[in-house]
C-alpha cells in the first residue's frame, strides 16, 4: 500500500515539475525586455490605437496627442515615447513626447522621416538604450475628392483640375465638399477669388474656387462667368 502511494506521489511530482516537487516562481522579465503591444494617439480629439509595427494615417494639418504606450506586461511602462522628427516645445531635446500637442503641418522635420517623401515617421517606445517597439505615422497631403455644386438648382460634381463655365444669370451654390480630411465639413473652407483683370475678355470673368485648411490652399477649381441670358 505504501509503495503504491509513494509511486503516485513520485509521478505527480514528475509531471508537475520535472525538477522535483519544488514550485518554480514565474519568470519576470526585466523592464527593458518587455515588448510593445500598442500606442494610443489622439487625432483631432479622437482616440486611435496603433498596434506595434503598424501605421496610422493622418492628413497634414491634423493635431496629434500621443497618450500612452502599452507593453505586453501592463504592470510596466516605457520610460520614453518619442516621435522621431518632432522637437517638443516644452522640453527642448527631450525624447518624451507623451501629452504634447503636435501639429502635422508645422512640427515635423522631414529630414527625420523614414521615406524621402517626408510622409512616414517612427514613434518609438524605449527605456534607456532598449527599444520596446515602434509604430509608424504616415502624414498624407490633403486631397480634394470632389465638390457637389448646384447650378440653377441642378446638382453637378466637380473635381480638381476641371473647368466650370456658368452664365452671369445662373444661380450657383457649393453644396458639399468631400476630401480625405475627417470632418471636412468643418475643417475645409473655400472662397471664390477673381483672377487677373487682363484675363477678362469678351464679357468673360475668370475665378478660382480655392479650398483651404488652416488657411493653407490645397486644391483649386477654375471657373468662368459669361454674359448672356
Amino acid at each position: 500500500m505504501n509503495l503504491r502511494i509513494n509511486i503516485a506521489i513520485f509521478l505527480l511530482c514528475y509531471f508537475w515539475d520535472y525538477s522535483g516537487c519544488a514550485v518554480q516562481p514565474p519568470r519576470i522579465l526585466a523592464k527593458s525586455a518587455v515588448p510593445l503591444e500598442y500606442i494610443t494617439v489622439e487625432v483631432n480629439g479622437a482616440l486611435k490605437k496603433v498596434a506595434v509595427n503598424r501605421e496610422l494615417a493622418v492628413v497634414e494639418g491634423d493635431q496629434l496627442l500621443i497618450k500612452s504606450a502599452i507593453l505586453y506586461d501592463p504592470r510596466i511602462s516605457a520610460a520614453n515615447v518619442n516621435l522621431v522628427g518632432f522637437v517638443s516645445p516644452i522640453v527642448k531635446r527631450s525624447a518624451e513626447d507623451r501629452g504634447v500637442k503636435i501639429s502635422t503641418s508645422t512640427d515635423l522635420m522631414k529630414k527625420w522621416s523614414v521615406d524621402p517623401e517626408g510622409e512616414l515617421y517612427r514613434v518609438e517606445a524605449f527605456t534607456g538604450k532598449h527599444k520596446h517597439g515602434q509604430v509608424f505615422l504616415r502624414v498624407l497631403k490633403p486631397v480634394l475628392k470632389y465638390v457637389e455644386v448646384l447650378i440653377n438648382g441642378e446638382p453637378k460634381i466637380l473635381r480638381e483640375g476641371e473647368f466650370l463655365t456658368v452664365k452671369a444669370t445662373d444661380t450657383f451654390k457649393v453644396k458639399s465638399v468631400k476630401s480625405n480630411i475627417e470632418n471636412d465639413h468643418e475643417e475645409v473652407s473655400f472662397q471664390m477669388v477673381p483672377m487677373a483683370p487682363e484675363l477678362e475678355l469678351s464679357g468673360k470673368k475668370f475665378y478660382e474656387i480655392r479650398f483651404t485648411r488652416n488657411k493653407k490652399v490645397f486644391a483649386k477649381i477654375s471657373m468662368q462667368i459669361v454674359e448672356g441670358a
